[in-house]
């Protein structure tokens, strides 16, 4: 009796139903090359989800870098009150963040008139109006806020402006 081998791509899977069931198989295990590409497909989809939610739900955005004037100062960028018509005198201002200043100087003024309504120093991007302050401002008034960083030898870095109608 003599010995038959067999060659690899002689009948090995013939027929397309092998095949199949041979793929069928493969999957149904949780072996095979497809099945670890399929995972790692899941996976790398899985990170992009999560990272997408995580900076979505977080609201968190990268900082702009502060702008600069041909002069060499920064532009503040005002976000808290929007600019327009507010139905209730803002308590809460704030504005971009500038590194290296000692201070800020805060400022709320009447439109066409120089002397402030409010005005203080303040170390952090934003001022909160107190009961006191918050009653100065009245009703079919425009009001202009302005917010200068102070370097520590007390020269302005960098300002920002803002209005808004009451």
């Amino acid at each position: 009796m003599t010995k038959q081998t067999l060659n690899p791509t002689e009948n090995w899977l013939a027929t397309p139903e092998d095949r199949l069931q041979h793929d069928i198989e493969e999957l149904e295990s949780g072996s095979g090359w497809r099945a670890v590409v399929r995972w790692l497909v899941v996976i790398v989809l899985a990170l992009v989800v999560v990272g997408a939610l995580y900076y979505t739900a977080s609201g968190r955005k990268p900082a702009p870098a502060p702008r600069m004037t041909s002069t060499g100062s920064f532009i503040i960028e005002t976000q808290a009150p929007p600019r327009g018509k507010l139905d209730t005198p803002p308590t809460k201002f704030k504005w971009e963040s500038i590194s290296g200043r000692t201070d800020y100087m805060f400022q709320i003024l009447e439109k066409g008139v120089p002397k402030s309504v409010v005005e203080r120093s303040v170390r952090e991007n934003s001022a909160e109006l107190t009961a006191d302050e918050a009653s100065r401002l009245i009703k079919g008034t425009t009001y202009i806020w302005v917010v200068d960083a102070r370097g520590t030898d007390g020269k302005v870095m960098g300002s920002g402006r803002s209005w808004f109608d009451l």
